[in-house]
């Protein structure tokens, strides 16, 4: 199937889509019951659901990808490995290889163009890890103000 089909095929999804986003914007704008809009809210998520379904359907099979194969690929290659690995790995803590360093530093520049130079926005470093006494207090005071009500 060509492009051109599958567009042709998928615009009248794309308009149902659309008509019902610029509905829910109107009778926002409008004041309007909010069951109204919870119910004009509930079929815009049916129409998505089934824009992305056909999307699925009609996508050639030759692009999809097994995350699996992705993730073993980068692994291999040294992009990322999961921390400590040869003593059975922590986790959630990352170490990241020549390329993975490359690919961060490349992403980490592109946010902060747009966010810190275009946005006006400031940068905070801080740290990954909270030691446990902070946590602990935390949960202690969630306790609190939830059991309070």
């Amino acid at each position: 199937m060509s492009v051109a089909e599958i567009e042709e095929q998928l615009a009248p999804l794309r308009e149902a889509v659309k008509e019902y986003g610029d509905l829910i914007r109107k009778l926002k704008e409008e004041g309007a019951p909010k069951i109204d809009i919870d119910r004009a809210v509930v079929e815009l998520k049916a129409r998505k659901r089934k824009l992305e379904e056909t999307e699925i359907a009609l996508s050639p099979k030759e692009t999809s990808f097994d995350r699996a194969k992705l993730e073993d690929l980068l692994k291999r290659r040294f992009f990322w490995d999961q921390s400590f690995a040869i003593y059975g790995g922590v986790t959630g803590l990352y170490d990241f290889g020549p390329m993975g360093c490359a690919l961060k530093a490349n992403m980490l520049q592109e946010w902060r163009k747009h966010f810190i130079l275009e946005e006006g926005m400031l940068e905070v470093d801080c740290t990954s890890l909270t030691p446990e006494p902070v946590l602990k207090q935390a949960i202690f005071i969630f306790k609190n103000i939830v059991f309070e009500k």
